[in-house]
Formats: structure tokens, C-alpha cells, sequence
């Protein structure tokens, strides 16, 4: 009878650990989702209000950074140095994402922090575990239309990356960035 009695006690606490984590979540998209990307994602608000209401939401904000309408965020781990910007763009951003000084990030870039181990043949992403690694735009940078910048990747200080380019490993600083995957086409002064 114990053995029954502590397997009840069990079962309510993973219900109720499951039910405030579900609780949690919904919250965090209701949040995130609703207010963040939607209305304070609007075109309709000011950029000055738009930087006032990320930095309550717990994201690092420059005074002098433009982050322009339709960005969509993932989570408020972000963070935008003086004078960068970024329009329409898509953080996925469940690591920290950093946007330097003077960076640029154009429309329709997507940065993409989480992936997940490779698995066995029999199925690739057999349940494994995801993986959340930063990504790093250093200062001056520009990252042209529609560039995709994978987990864990830094693009070194004035580095230009061209539209489309997948950049799927670190950037060494003063260059341009090309092709999918992204390597080197020359050097910048």
C-alpha cells in the first residue's frame, strides 16, 4: 500500500510540474509571440517605444540602434550595440544573439541558434537533445537580403555577407562572404 500511495504522490507532482511548465510556456508566447512580433512589431509603432518595450521584455537595447518593424524573436536573448539595426528580420534566437556596433542586418535575414545532434542512421535527429550556441556580428558588419546565419557561428568585425549566403562557419574579420555555404570571396579593406 506505501508503493501505491508514493507512486499517486509521484504522479501528481510530474502533473503538476508538467502542468506549470505547459503554464510557462504559454505564457512565454503569449508574451513573445502576441506582444513582441505582433504589436509591438507593428509597423504602427514608433521605433522609440518599440526599443522601450524590448528592454522591459529583458532584451539589450542601444538608445541609438533601429530595430525596425516585422523583426520576430524567439526569445528576448538578444542584443542590439549602438548604432546597429535589423529589419524584418527572424531571430531564432534560443542562445544569445549579438548584434555589434555599427552592424547591419538587412530584410529577410534569419539567424538561427538552436540545432540538435546527429543520430543514428535509422532516424538523424533520434530524439537527441537540442543544442543552443550564440551567434556573434561583430562590429561594422553587413549582412545583405536573406542571408542565414547558423548556430554558433561568429562574423568577424567589418565583414560583408552577400544576399542568400548561408554562413555556416566563423567569418574571419574584413572579408566578403558569399555562396551556400558561405566562404570567402575576398578581402575588404
Amino acid at each position: 500500500m506505501s508503493d501505491s500511495l508514493n507512486s499517486k504522490t509521484t504522479d501528481r507532482k510530474r502533473f503538476a510540474d508538467r502542468q506549470r511548465r505547459l503554464l510557462w510556456r504559454f505564457r512565454q508566447l503569449i508574451l513573445t509571440d502576441l506582444l513582441i512580433n505582433s504589436l509591438i512589431g507593428s509597423v504602427f509603432v514608433p521605433r522609440r517605444l518599440r526599443k522601450l518595450v524590448m528592454r522591459a521584455w529583458g532584451a539589450e537595447v542601444a538608445d541609438s540602434c533601429d530595430v525596425y518593424h516585422g523583426n520576430t524573436f524567439s526569445s528576448n536573448l538578444v542584443t542590439f550595440e549602438e548604432g546597429s539595426s535589423a529589419t524584418r528580420c527572424t531571430f531564432h534566437n534560443h542562445a544569445r544573439v549579438t548584434v555589434g556596433r555599427n552592424a547591419r542586418i538587412a530584410l529577410g535575414a534569419c539567424l538561427i541558434t538552436r540545432t540538435h545532434e546527429l543520430g543514428p542512421p535509422e532516424r538523424r535527429i533520434a530524439d537527441s537533445p537540442t543544442i543552443d550556441l550564440p551567434i556573434v556580428i561583430e562590429e561594422g558588419c553587413w549582412l545583405a537580403s536573406m542571408v542565414t546565419v547558423m548556430p554558433g557561428v561568429t562574423i568577424g568585425k567589418g565583414c560583408v555577407v552577400a544576399a542568400g549566403a548561408v554562413v555556416t562557419r566563423d567569418c574571419e574579420p574584413n572579408g566578403l562572404y558569399g555562396g551556400v555555404p558561405a566562404r570567402r570571396l575576398r578581402d575588404l579593406d
